[in-house]
């Protein structure tokens, strides 16, 4: 745990210096995906986040934000709407 805290705040340093100096990242959708490329992409976007959630925990709704714009090409609106879905189902499926 000692080790990890410094990696995950370079790393969310590192997230918002790719955001910030990339301009129009996120500005609009930039990507039309087939449904079994969407599918794909989704779950390994699921499997990734979802372990470092599961095991680290801290930063996972910034990175689902930054996964679905790089990955499934969504914009900043949905992407957070969507990260935020997605952060409230696993907080709720911990609890149970």
């Amino acid at each position: 745990n000692q080790y990890m805290k410094p990696i995950i705040f370079i790393v969310l340093c590192g997230v918002a210096i790719y955001t910030y100096t990339r301009k129009q990242f996120g500005q609009t959708k930039t990507k039309t995906l087939t449904p079994a490329q969407n599918w794909i992409r989704s779950i390994t976007i699921s499997l990734i986040i979802g372990f470092y959630d599961g095991f680290i925990g801290p930063g996972a709704g910034s990175f689902l934000v930054l996964a679905f714009i790089a990955v499934l090409g969504h914009d900043f609106l949905h992407a957070s709407a969507h990260a935020k879905l997605v952060n409230l189902a696993t907080n709720l499926g911990s609890i149970l």
